[in-house]
């Protein structure tokens, strides 16, 4: 049984039931139709997982995802022409996503378990649940009547609403990131494509579809906004911000947030025409359980942990966990034996993931105030998971369950490197080197899945791209200290 329908719960159904067919599922959800959700971008390695889940019936009515844009604006920039752009076109790869309007993809994916021979309760609401190891019985309301129903695996995968770890207080917010959110689906937005202009030959000739449907980072210190064009030609458009940083002032949330998009020079020109419903809030975005499992019993996706939805990790770790959880529970249903070690390692290994996500987000929300500065750590950040994930589990399609994580020996580096950046940010930004470095400046990350024979060039041409980018920041953040101003710092501030 399954708490919960949505697309974990789904994607770990379909891989249940391909591999053992006739197995009996119950599948209970809530909502008559899913509702509009946020609206999501896959990651590398969600778009190498559905591409070989062969699922492109579903995927079809998608839009295609044509890469990442940062723009970043300060007090210098009154307009989307004046911002400068970090970007990472999509070339043609097998790691290829979509920008994913939940409500469709979610029943699209409901439709193909019940179609595999998932029963589906629908709407139903789980009243309780009694756990046992491997007998654990849950109460359902299905309309007036009510039933209990037993099972060997109980799945939580109600998302935020986490069934199992509020009753056994399992949930940590993660208060490293003092993150809120919200959000809302707009019409009659402006193509960024047609007034940004941003002529480029990486997007114009090369990317696989035009600029305006990659997933858009409008950034700032201390927050950053996505737009993210859907299938339905509606855009959804959210903020997420460190409440340390940036202030609400006491407004309400739906207040502050719609004046923010109006008085936001990008945002404001993009939306100048449209119309905004169905706003949400969350006052604070991350979590981690403390545990993932009992014997009898196991979380997926938003009902275990949430970090930070900037490089799209839930659907990535939704698809990851659906890898191990599936030949887990297969494992215990053909034998009967319940591998403890097999299902410690499972946990161990995403409980550090969680954690490791935690920090790549942590105290990353004031570079967000500078393109060179969160250009050169995100630069950093493909360059590894490009090396490490993306391009292995190209080329070995077992590693792809593995989710990524700092190695003892990275870890340390990150940790001093991140400190670096955030002491060099708030000197640049007293040297006046800040404001001229966002006023109009291109950089493009490089980051792509090349042809076979060459992926394991391309990974060091990325950590050599980095250590260029990073020494000449350097070097000019030196000159600054000495009284001499590199000439393209001049040729911009002009």
């Amino acid at each position: 049984i399954t708490m919960g329908a949505g697309m974990a719960a789904s994607i770990l159904v379909i891989n249940i039931l391909r591999q053992r067919p006739g197995t009996r599922v119950a599948m209970i959800e809530t909502s008559t139709e899913f509702p509009k959700k946020v609206g999501e971008s896959f990651s590398d390695v969600t778009a190498i997982f559905f591409n070989r889940f062969n699922v492109d019936h579903i995927l079809k009515r998608q839009q295609r995802k044509t890469g990442l844009r940062f723009i970043f604006h300060d007090e210098t920039t009154q307009k989307i022409t004046d911002a400068s752009d970090y970007s990472s076109p999509s070339i043609l790869s097998e790691a290829n996503g979509f920008q994913v309007n939940r409500s469709t993809f979610d029943n699209d994916l409901l439709a193909y378990a019940q179609e595999l021979g998932a029963e589906v309760l629908r709407p139903a609401h789980v009243m309780d649940f009694n756990y046992s190891a491997f007998n654990s019985q849950v109460t359902v309301k299905i309309g007036e009547e009510i039933k209990t129903l037993r099972t060997t695996w109980l799945v939580d995968s109600s998302g935020r609403q986490g069934i199992v770890t509020k009753k056994w207080n399992w949930r940590m917010p993660a208060n490293q990131l003092m993150t809120a959110s919200s959000w809302a689906h707009f019409e009659n937005v402006k193509k960024i494509s047609s007034i940004d202009g941003h002529k480029s030959i990486h997007w114009d000739k090369w990317c696989i579809g035009d600029r305006h449907y990659a997933t858009t980072h409008f950034m700032g210190e201390g927050y950053w906004v996505w737009t993210i064009p859907l299938s339905d030609n509606t855009v959804s458009i959210g903020i997420v911000y460190d409440q340390r940083i940036l202030k609400t002032n006491g407004m309400h949330p739906k207040d502050f947030f719609f004046q923010f998009v109006k008085n936001h020079p990008s945002l404001g020109e993009l939306t100048s025409e449209a119309t905004g419903t169905g706003f949400k809030h969350y006052p604070h975005l991350p979590y981690t359980s403390r545990k993932y499992r009992e014997p009898g019993l196991a979380l997926i996706g938003d009902a275990a942990a949430f970090v930070d939805p900037l490089f799209s990790p839930g659907m990535e770790f939704n698809s990851q966990q659906s890898l191990w959880l599936a030949p887990l529970i297969l494992d215990h249903l053909k034998t009967g034996h319940y591998c403890e070690r097999s299902w410690l390692k499972y946990e161990k290994l995403f409980s550090q993931a969680f954690e490791d996500r935690i920090l790549l987000y942590e105290k990353r929300y004031a570079l967000m105030g500078d393109q060179e500065l969160y250009g050169l750590m995100t630069q950093l950040d493909f360059a590894g998971y490009y090396m490490f994930v993306i391009h292995p589990s190209i080329l070995f399609p077992k590693l792809l369950k593995y989710p990524a994580r700092f190695n003892p020996v990275i870890r340390p580096f990150y940790k001093k490197f991140r400190e670096r950046m955030l002491y060099l940010y708030y000197k640049r930004k007293e040297l006046g080197i800040t404001s001229k470095i966002n006023y109009k400046r291109k950089t493009f990350s490089f980051a792509r899945v090349p042809p076979r024979p060459y992926i394991y060039v391309y990974s060091l041409f990325l950590c050599l791209l980095w250590l260029t980018r990073y020494v000449r920041m350097e070097l000019t953040y030196l000159f600054h200290l000495v009284g001499i101003i590199p000439r393209r710092i001049k040729n911009e501030a002009t």
